[in-house]
């Protein structure tokens, strides 16, 4: 009875041809790589040739390690962990690893999870002979590079289980055994896997919470934050929150211990702090956290190469704790207040200015014991430390303010020496280094640097103004009419800028041509369209004193950034128009070699190659997500097509440099484009069969805002890589899955089960069968109320 349930759990819809199967084996990172002989030539030795397999396994690991992304959302809830049968699953698993070994596979332990680790290794056709990857464990990239593998890998495993863990896994995820062959990187996956289904909630303790936390390890951690954010979302739950600042720096009360947490915990620890306090609005860790992305760049020791992430997350925690109440935040603001508004400093962080005006703190005037330099016997015994003065300062810190307080005696001379000396501070305060330390081998300007503030600015305007149609923030976000302003802006800030601010009127957005052609600025539509018009160079007469370039980068930025906001709008819902104007820009873009010198200059082709490589990389990976949100769960064969062509793009021996390297000192390419292309259309092709066809993307706040994070339009270069997007986030999704009742699988039942009768939008459609049957409804979000007549045979399921 229980392997009759699971093949019914595990069977996909689309019974008659085998692209489920195919898509599977394109998205299996367990699977050792075929090395194909021919294609590498004849070669003088045997370790020539050895080394040309060893150099072909390092240009195709890039592609292996990233296929977690897209298996997570392939085989979501397809596993049931039966809570009866403890055998079954495993004997299952066991007679696949006797099959890998009949067929000379590598031979990988299965762990009681079931849980397959990452082959990077390979054979070699027709001889079948095994040829191993050169991993150096001495290397620390190396074993960075297979951590985050294992980690995504075990997170990718977590999705499967369908109802929840069991007890017995779920003990063995959080007691360590030393028996055990499961890495520690699994584990936290595993963990993270468990906290977004909803299963940390009522399975663990805070006394397993703080076991696994004394472990100091950094996946375990960064698991724990998110995981039990995402389960206690918009809950606000105490216990959560005191475990979420204890690794916030900023958020921890003064101390003499100095604490260096690393910032990818920070960045983990900052977007749990938005999953927790999700939809609440609350104004003080909004302002906080406004704070945090105002700052300069901190020292070396403080990692300042990954602050970049560090700022994008506090953008989308913002975001997610006001989000959709822009609106409302602004209704209840008082008119006239001497305290810049959320929204007035976001604005400030999107368009730059001075520092100090999107900084808010207060002065606090303090027992003379509460500063530095002084001795804690000024306080009088520090029985009561009084604020007597709260004063508001732009830019200013707490450390700004000069202290003073009462004494004892309850005499006042400090207070009225305090106020004075703030007076007469105001004019010549040097505000370019608010809370930056005297000592930086970075000096900052009194300007914020919006290369690095803007794009969290913008995430947060989008998802605070959520369906408000806000007409102000919607200008704010716009990308100006004139070449002066677009060129202050960053290149890809501009699609950031375009996706953010079609959020504001999300409701509003159209699958038409004239839609997608409004949100590029009229100047850059001129001018591209005169472009591709033209019949000779002649005609250009204006490129002596425009740059091509840039016209052609800002039309195919702002393009992206609108159609990637079309398919969030029609996601799932395999809209035609919508997906039509995706094919449009992907021809116009994939129509280009880029290692063809004769182009068509006057065309679209010619027009996209000015734009440069990495502008159509950046499109090509939209374009794949955008197909895969909008085609989400249909299983289209057309689109499968064009991502499992997307994924064929291999780097070549010359893009990676390691020709000429010998395979001991080999690190894997680091490719500004492959891995984000991977992973991109990894993600597309899991979407597209998204749980087997039995799920689909939900369209409420919360689950836009989860699809805006897991597939912001940032691309690092590396797994490895989360200076700028912190990659953990890509697994998102799952907050915005949801069992899928399209009726368009009710139709394909109907021809099965002898369904009579269906009604959809109260139109009534009839089907051939039994004359007795029984009435049911299902409600469809996008379809409406949906009432199905049944007999008896299909009740029985």
């Amino acid at each position: 009875m229980i392997k009759e349930a699971h093949k019914w759990i595990s069977a996909p819809i689309w019974t008659s041809d085998l692209r489920v199967y195919n898509v599977q084996q394109m998205l299996d990172s367990s699977q050792p790589i075929l090395i194909p002989s021919k294609e590498l030539g004849q070669a003088s030795s045997e370790v020539q040739q050895r080394e040309q397999h060893e150099q072909f396994l390092l240009s195709v690991a890039i592609r292996t390690v990233a296929r977690p992304f897209g298996k997570a959302v392939l085989n979501f809830h397809t596993r049931h962990a039966f809570k009866d049968d403890e055998s079954f699953m495993e004997t299952n698993l066991k007679q696949k690893n006797e099959n890998i070994k009949k067929n000379n596979f590598i031979n990988s332990s299965i762990s009681q999870m079931g849980a397959r680790p990452i082959c990077l290794n390979g054979r070699v056709h027709p001889g079948w002979h095994q040829v191993d990857f050169p991993l150096n464990d001495t290397n620390p990239s190396h074993k960075l590079a297979m951590d985050w593998a294992n980690f995504y890998n075990g997170l990718a495993h977590g999705f499967s289980y369908c109802g929840g863990f069991p007890s017995r896994i779920f003990s063995s995820i959080i007691k360590e055994e030393a028996n055990s062959d499961l890495l520690t990187t699994i584990r936290a996956g595993l963990l993270l896997a468990a906290g977004l289904s909803g299963c940390i909630k009522d399975s663990m303790n805070l006394y397993d919470i703080h076991a696994l936390l004394t472990q100091n390890d950094k996946y375990l951690i960064i698991a724990l934050l998110i995981g039990c954010a995402a389960a206690h979302r918009g809950t606000s739950e105490v216990h959560v929150y005191k475990m979420i600042s204890a690794h916030l720096p900023f958020l921890l009360q003064p101390t003499l211990v100095e604490f260096k947490i690393e910032l990818s915990i920070q960045s983990a620890a900052i977007v749990s702090l938005g999953l927790l306090f999700a939809e609440t609005a609350n104004h003080n860790i909004s302002s906080q956290l406004l704070n945090q992305i105002s700052l300069e760049v901190p020292c070396e020791s403080d990692q300042a190469f990954e602050r970049y992430s560090f700022v994008l997350t506090a953008g989308m925690a913002i975001g997610l704790i006001n989000l959709g109440k822009g609106k409302e935040i602004t209704d209840t603001e008082i008119p006239i207040s001497s305290t810049p508004s959320l929204k007035e400093r976001l604005i400030k962080l999107l368009n730059g200015g001075e520092r100090r005006l999107a900084y808010l703190s207060y002065d606090r005037v303090e027992c003379p014991g509460m500063r530095i330099g002084n001795f804690a016997s000024n306080c009088g015994g520090g029985s009561n430390l009084i604020y007597s003065l709260r004063r508001y300062t732009p830019g200013g810190s707490a450390m700004d303010g000069i202290g003073a307080g009462n004494n004892a005696g309850g005499s006042s001379t400090n207070t009225a020496t305090a106020q004075q000396q703030h007076q007469n501070s105001g004019s010549s305060r040097d505000y370019s280094g608010i809370g930056q330390p005297m000592s930086n081998h970075v000096r900052e300007l009194p300007t914020l640097n919006i290369h690095l503030t803007s794009p969290a600015a913008a995430v947060a305007l989008g998802l605070m103004y959520l369906r408000t149609r806000d007409e102000w923030i919607y200008e704010a976000l716009s990308v100006k009419d004139s070449f002066y302003e677009i060129d202050k802006i960053r290149p890809d800030m501009l699609m950031i800028r375009t996706f953010c601010r079609c959020l504001v009127k999300f409701d509003d957005i159209q699958p038409t041509k004239q839609w997608t052609e409004k949100q590029i600025p009229e100047i850059v539509r001129r001018y591209s369209q005169h472009f591709v018009e033209a019949q000779t160079l002649k005609d250009i007469w204006w490129e002596e004193f425009i740059d091509v370039e840039t016209i052609s980068k800002v039309h195919f930025y702002c393009t992206a950034g609108a159609l990637l906001a079309l398919s969030l709008r029609f996601a799932s819902s395999c809209q035609k128009d919508a997906l039509s104007l995706i094919h449009q820009l992907y021809e116009r873009i994939s129509s280009i070699d880029l290692n063809r010198k004769k182009v068509d200059e006057l065309s679209w082709s010619g027009f996209a190659l000015r734009a440069g490589r990495n502008c159509l990389r950046t499109c090509t990976n939209v374009c794949a997500l955008a197909m895969g949100l909008l085609m989400a769960g249909s299983g289209d064969l057309q689109t499968t097509r064009i991502l499992r062509k997307i994924r064929n793009i291999l780097p070549s021996f010359e893009d990676t440099n390691i020709k000429n390297k010998t395979s001991a000192n080999c690190i894997p390419p680091k490719d500004s484009s492959v891995h984000s292309l991977h992973v991109s259309t990894n993600m597309a092709l899991g979407l597209l069969y998204f749980g087997y066809g039995r799920y689909r993307l939900s369209d409420s706040n919360l689950s836009i805002a989860a699809l805006v994070l897991s597939l912001f339009p940032l691309f690092p270069h590396s797994i490895t890589d989360n200076r700028f997007y912190f990659q953990p986030l890509r697994f998102l999704w799952i907050l915005a899955a949801q069992k899928n009742s399209q009726p368009k699988c009710l139709r394909k039942l109907s021809k099965r089960r002898k369904i009579r009768r269906i009604l959809i939008n109260e139109e009534e459609k009839d089907f051939e069968g039994e004359d007795e049957q029984e009435m049911i409804t299902v409600e469809c979000p996008r379809c409406g109320r949906i009432e199905i007549t049944k007999n008896e045979r299909f009740s029985s399921l």
